[in-house]
């Protein structure tokens, strides 16, 4: 079975949150698949929305958008990752919780489950906090 895991941290893609930045990297790469047509994808994906840094508040974050386009142009499922205590919709209040939970080293509880075994290609899309990933991303890579 192919395994491919795409990671991106998409959120402030266009430079559009004062926290985040936008990297993307292929964590194992098979340039033989054809995205289109081979193996069972998955793009899962944490999008935040609320008051954003300098854009104001948004119903549908920027990794949300771009999760989608992913999912339909390759023809994925999608999993959402919401963590099961929401982040608060304050932006300085949300970056205090984030900060808090980095520097705990946090593993946050997340709603739902999607068994990744079943997929040969993950994307995995997330905004960039405080130069991290969210603590509960790591909860469900781990």
């Amino acid at each position: 079975m192919i395994r491919k895991i795409i990671s991106v941290a998409l959120s402030a893609m266009f430079s559009l949150s004062g926290v985040c930045s936008c990297t993307a990297s292929t964590v194992e790469t098979n340039n033989d698949i054809d995205m289109k047509t081979d193996g069972k994808k998955l793009v899962v994906f944490f999008s935040h929305t609320g008051e954003n840094y300098n854009v104001g508040v948004i119903e549908r974050g920027n990794t949300h958008i771009i999760a989608d386009m992913i999912a339909d142009a390759v023809g994925a499922d999608r999993f959402e990752i919401v963590p099961a205590k929401p982040y608060p919709v304050n932006y300085n209040e949300c970056i205090e919780v984030a900060k808090d939970e980095k520097q705990s080293g946090a593993r946050p509880a997340i709603n739902g489950d999607v068994k990744i075994e079943d997929y040969d290609v993950i994307f995995l899309g997330y905004p960039n906090w405080c130069g991290e990933v969210q603590m509960f991303v790591y909860t469900i890579i781990e």
